[in-house]
């Protein structure tokens, strides 16, 4: 009897007023033929007042949402996509490397060790990207024991005020041990050694001879391993005396402010 009433209430779904059945007369309660017949007729108005109520669209409206959904899901992962892709391709890209002489200059301003090998940096003292090239110039200094005579020259542009230099990067420089900071008035010591960007290195072996230029970073503001830093220490070490160069990764030197925007 549950089987045919079930199937009776699954069958009116798609009755329309027209073929609905009758309402059969209730009949008394406790004779043999007894049962709620009317829980039934209620049941089947009940599922009409259902399908009268529901919004036609509502089918349509959902399986154009599930359409859209991995539409929607493949703009959004492009567009992270391109900006991850941005952010690598600004991270990679190299500076402009120094022209420098391959013998110590004359007339540079700068004290010269004849008894270690001379390592020089030029930085641009609101340059976010040095600030991984001024940790690894830590770690070269740590690590090379004293073999090193170590200077590093932040960039000053004529025209600013007194204290423009005077950021946390040159507060930070000035305290590392054994670090020489000069500051160079409008880029002139720069200029003598044709240096372009921000984080620079130039080595010169005790007899003036130009050993290494490039950066010790392995890409911009980012610290930690990489092959500039190693060839620092290898020429530190007496392993290699092969002059090297490699990429610098920072902002552009001779600017006041820096291609990100940002102030140090």
């Amino acid at each position: 009897m549950e089987i045919a009433i079930r199937r009776s209430l699954f069958a009116s779904e798609s009755l329309q007023d027209s073929e609905r059945p009758a309402p059969a007369a209730f009949p008394l309660e406790g004779s043999a033929t007894c049962f709620p017949h009317w829980k039934v007729q209620l049941s089947f108005d009940f599922v009409l007042f259902c399908r009268r109520r529901m919004p036609s669209n509502i089918t349509t409206s959902v399986k154009g949402r599930l359409r859209r959904f991995p539409a929607e899901v493949l703009v959004w992962l492009l567009v992270l996509s391109s900006g991850f892709g941005s952010l690598i391709a600004y991270q990679m890209k190299a500076g402009v490397p120094a022209v420098a002489p391959g013998a110590w200059p004359n007339g540079t301003g700068l004290s010269f060790d004849s008894q270690h090998i001379n390592l020089f940096m030029f930085a641009h003292p609101k340059c976010p990207c040095t600030d991984a090239s001024i940790e690894e110039l830590k770690v070269v200094l740590t690590r090379a024991r004293g073999r090193i005579s170590p200077t590093i020259c932040f960039f000053d542009p004529a025209g600013v005020p007194a204290d423009w230099v005077q950021t946390r990067l040159f507060r930070d420089a000035k305290s590392i041990p054994g670090l020489n900071v000069v500051v160079d008035m409008d880029g002139a010591i720069a200029a003598k050694f044709g240096v372009m960007t921000s984080g620079q290195v130039l080595v010169y072996d005790c007899k003036g001879r130009r050993l290494f230029a490039g950066g010790i970073t392995g890409s911009r503001g980012h610290a930690g391993d990489n092959r500039g830093r190693s060839l620092v220490l290898a020429l530190a070490s007496g392993e290699s005396n092969d002059p090297v160069q490699t990429p610098v990764y920072g902002c552009a030197l001779h600017e006041q402010v820096c291609a990100t925007g940002k102030t140090l």
